[in-house]
């Protein structure tokens, strides 16, 4: 089969951070400068707002036009096995991985250690090797909980005999 290079598009997202003259004058505790600290601020939600589109919604890649801004397809556009999720309801993964199409959910199942467990077997006895994992804010607080997040796994090293 021939290689593909498959691409995304740039979704443009900015915030404004703005401060007067008089603010920016004056003293404030615990700060030196009024606008970098606002700066700071947008910052921390232009990244809330980019996690929420890669892994908080489930959007195809869109080139725009004008009045339609460009969209970049969330991380769920581009998956299309080694799945876990209801079936009732229409539930079916993009046709294509290729960013295109979205993922259409079922009927809510529970996120489970041992779902989760099943699928990272279905991703490595597929060829994959999984490293990340990505969940939104509700099933964090599951994953959390869960016994293997808890234990510690160090990867072996070689040791060298004293002399």
């Amino acid at each position: 089969m021939p290689t593909v290079r498959l691409g995304n598009l740039c979704q443009i997202s900015y915030k404004m951070a703005q401060v007067s003259g008089t603010q920016q004058a004056v003293d404030h505790a615990g700060r030196d400068n009024e606008l970098a600290y606002q700066e700071m601020l947008r910052g921390l939600e232009l990244k809330r707002d980019v996690e929420t589109i890669l892994a908080g919604t489930n959007q195809a890649k869109l080139a725009g036009a004008i009045g339609t801004p460009r969209k970049t397809a969330s991380i769920l556009s581009w998956i299309v096995s080694n799945t876990s999720k209801g079936t009732a309801g229409g539930a079916a993964d993009p046709a294509a991985a290729d960013g295109t199409g979205t993922r259409t959910d079922g009927t809510q199942i529970a996120f489970t250690e041992a779902r989760l467990k099943a699928v990272l077997s279905s991703i490595w006895t597929n060829g994959g090797k999984p490293g990340t994992i990505m969940t939104g804010a509700f099933n964090k607080q599951v994953f959390s909980t869960a016994s293997s997040a808890r234990t510690a796994i160090e990867e072996p090293r070689s040791r060298t005999p004293a002399c």
